[in-house]
């Protein structure tokens, strides 16, 4: 009786041993770095006096003005509430999504992507990066 017993324990640990030797040769225990396929998608954010012309409100200028600001209570990056700051705070609203920011909490990621920190769509559409010189008029005939 005693000898099945040692015979299971050795049977199951030549078994263990030999899918561990499985697993290493099978996947290779360092994957490489993560690179970027194409290194001249470097995102760039918006410029400095792009991001002065976007118009910043009050709490209840930007609940009234896209009913989507309503769901935040709440500054998404410092977790601050709008209420509580009064309307002397400044807030940024996006355009394309309709997040709620404080302008001096957002406009940093700003300068760095043109995305939104909560949802990561672009803040900006094709028709918001182009200036109105570098657009050419299409004649309709």
């Amino acid at each position: 009786m005693i000898y099945a017993v040692i015979f299971i324990v050795i049977l199951f640990l030549i078994a263990a041993i030999a899918y561990i030797c499985y697993l290493v040769w099978q996947y290779p225990g360092v994957s490489p770095p993560l690179q970027p396929e194409h290194t001249a998608e470097i995102e760039i954010g918006i410029d400095n006096e792009r991001l002065k012309t976007w118009p910043t409100l009050t709490y209840t200028e930007a609940m009234s003005q896209d009913p989507r600001a309503v769901v935040a209570s709440c500054c998404y990056i410092c977790h601050v509430d709008y209420e509580e700051q009064g309307e002397d705070n400044t807030l940024r609203l996006l355009p394309e999504c309709g997040h709620l920011f404080h302008a001096a909490c957002v406009d940093p990621w700003l300068r760095r992507r043109q995305t939104c920190p909560v949802c990561r769509s672009l803040v900006m559409n094709e028709a918001m990066q182009t200036p109105s010189a570098e657009m050419i008029p299409m004649e309709i005939e």
